[in-house]
């Protein structure tokens, strides 16, 4: 049994995570969202789908698949806002995968309000079960990694309206060569 489990529900500290894991992952959700939503106006109207032969549905895929895009298309909007937003959404990334599959194990209010993530893990071999630690965080910690949620997920917003804008006309861009080969588009037949 965790040791948040083994306090009384009602106890002020639990509210107080259970606030600052919500603020974490409502941002990062909002955040996806509008990846979600860049990658397809990337993929649908800016030219991604010759540079990638299907549109990514995953957070590391999607992630990818935008800088992929912001580095290979010449004269496309808003390439540095896309490759920084990248930057802080894999910053972000392993305290997200850490809340999000793991559980609060400890709190050591003596220790500055460490929190312990944790996950359980199944060992076949052994027929047994081992908790395994993801992180450790300070609640100042895990406050500002949600600052920095709401602060990316409010630039993911912004950036998927000036995407949007520019897909209504977008300028004349040019494919930058790959590394490996790219998917061509055949010509059209008369």
């Amino acid at each position: 049994m965790s040791a948040v489990r083994a306090r009384a529900e009602g106890e002020e500290w639990v509210q107080g995570i259970s606030t600052l894991i919500g603020v974490v992952v409502l941002n990062l959700a909002l955040f996806e969202f509008d990846l979600n939503d860049i990658a397809d106006t990337l993929y649908h109207r800016l030219g991604g789908d010759r540079i990638e032969p299907r549109l990514p549905s995953t957070f590391p895929t999607c992630l990818a698949f935008v800088a992929k895009v912001a580095k290979r298309q010449a004269g496309l909007p808003c390439r540095a806002e896309m490759l920084a937003l990248v930057d802080g959404a894999v910053r972000l990334s392993s305290v997200r995968y850490d809340i999000v599959h793991g559980y609060v194990a400890d709190y050591d209010e003596a220790r500055h309000c460490l929190i312990r993530f944790a996950r359980m893990k199944t060992d076949r071999d052994a027929a047994a079960m081992h908790e395994i630690t993801l992180r450790r965080i300070t609640r100042e910690d895990l406050a500002a990694a949600g600052a920095d949620a709401a602060r990316l997920a409010g630039r993911a917003a912004a950036l998927s309206a000036k995407l949007q804008e520019s897909a209504r006309s977008p300028p004349a861009m040019t494919l930058r060569p790959a590394k490996a080969a790219a998917r061509s588009t055949p010509a059209p037949k008369e």
